[in-house]
């Protein structure tokens, strides 16, 4: 799972809270849901997050049986922005997997680099002061190869790209301590095909050394889960226009009391890739076979203030089943923090906005996953 921090410490159990940049990978409709701190009639939210490449080196990333990666050179990171007037908002949450397949190469000769990212661009609309929330747009992906021959000349051999829609909802009734949202993410798939790919004397087409798939493919989902909360903290109040009392919601926000627990739950329901193989098998150039049937993968997590406005915690559970046949799934287990840092107005662009740090472990049997993300604190 690679996720903003936040999804990931809870096991990747978000599409039934869907709040904040965070959630937008989680549910479509998350992008216009108004958080309790919201006190302006625009808000906006960022998030970046890291993964640090060096703990999965010798990890089995695909679950396929096998440990370590092909290429030793890699990057992944998460970003994202939502903004929001009123009832409206869009938001964009992204995620990239960069590899060097060239990491020994001298200075002067070309390297070689793969990159797929993948990206949701969404819209959605808050019906009855926030009860319901509704969403759609875009989930896409890219797959690109290029090569740089030096630092101001690049050319790109090969770039695949894809996006078909996806629609969410989120029911939150106002005063209730719980939640439900689910979305449905139709399968992409990239078969546009730019660049200058070299036709190989074996009939094959090769970009970069690799021979070229049909299409980068990313299957049909259908996300649903819960949140519950217990605790005097609120879990659903009401959002009504602050124009003109901007101060008043504000000051209501900042007391109420902020001690509670969280409990997020759902199931990810991942359809076929036919005739597909993983990111991994495509890079070592092997053909396993990847995807074949639908996978159902259930996840719960718990989130809580131990140490009141200063530090937030996390904990979380999955089951990965394998997309590779006669592999068994195994259960993974999530831990994460975050941890209020001070004041920064961005240089005039953010006010007095005050700011985290999280932190965050994913650990499975031949598998570990640490990552740092930097955001603000609420």
């Amino acid at each position: 799972m690679l996720a903003p921090l936040r999804v990931t410490g809870l096991g990747g159990a978000f599409a039934g809270y869907a709040e904040g940049v965070d959630a937008i990978s989680a549910n479509a409709a998350a992008a216009a849901v108004r958080e309790p701190y919201s006190a302006t009639w625009f808000d906006w939210d960022i998030t970046v997050g890291a993964y640090l490449p060096a703990t999965f080196r010798n990890t089995d990333f695909d679950n396929d049986g096998r440990v370590g990666f092909t290429y030793q050179n890699f990057v992944f990171g998460t970003a994202g922005l939502s903004l929001k007037w009123g009832p409206f908002g869009v938001g964009l949450l992204g995620d990239v997997q960069r590899y060097d397949l060239s990491p020994n190469a001298n200075p002067t000769d070309p390297r070689v680099t793969t990159t797929l990212a993948r990206a949701h661009l969404v819209a959605g609309y808050s019906l009855a002061d926030g009860a319901v929330t509704i969403g759609g747009g875009l989930r896409g992906a890219t797959l690109a190869v290029d090569i740089a021959t030096s630092a101001l000349e690049r050319n790109v051999p090969l770039a695949m790209t894809g996006a078909a829609p996806e629609i969410g909802v989120l029911v939150r009734p106002n005063d209730a301590p719980w939640r439900i949202g689910a979305t449905y993410r139709m399968a992409v798939d990239g078969s546009a095909r730019f660049g200058t790919i070299t036709p190989g004397v074996d009939g094959l087409d090769r970009a970069g050394g690799l021979v070229v798939p049909a299409s980068v493919h990313l299957p049909w989902e259908i996300e649903a889960g819960f949140a519950l909360q217990v605790g005097p903290r609120p879990l659903n109040p009401r959002w009504r226009d602050p124009r003109g009392h901007e101060a008043e919601a504000r000051s209501r926000y900042w007391n109420w009391p902020r001690e509670r627990i969280t409990v997020v739950g759902e199931v990810l329901v991942a359809g076929p890739s036919p005739g597909s193989v993983s990111l991994e098998s495509f890079l070592a150039q092997q053909d396993d076979p990847s995807g074949r049937r639908t996978t159902v993968t259930p996840r719960l997590g718990l989130e809580s203030e131990p140490i009141v406005d200063r530090l937030q915690s996390r904990l979380g559970t999955y089951v990965e089943p394998s997309r590779f046949e006669g592999h068994a799934s195994r259960q993974h287990f999530t831990f994460g923090f975050e941890l209020r840092l001070g004041a920064w107005s961005m240089f005039g662009l953010a006010g007095e906005q005050v700011w985290r740090i999280s932190a965050v472990a994913d650990l499975a049997p031949r598998y570990e996953n640490f990552g740092l993300s930097i955001g603000a604190w609420h």
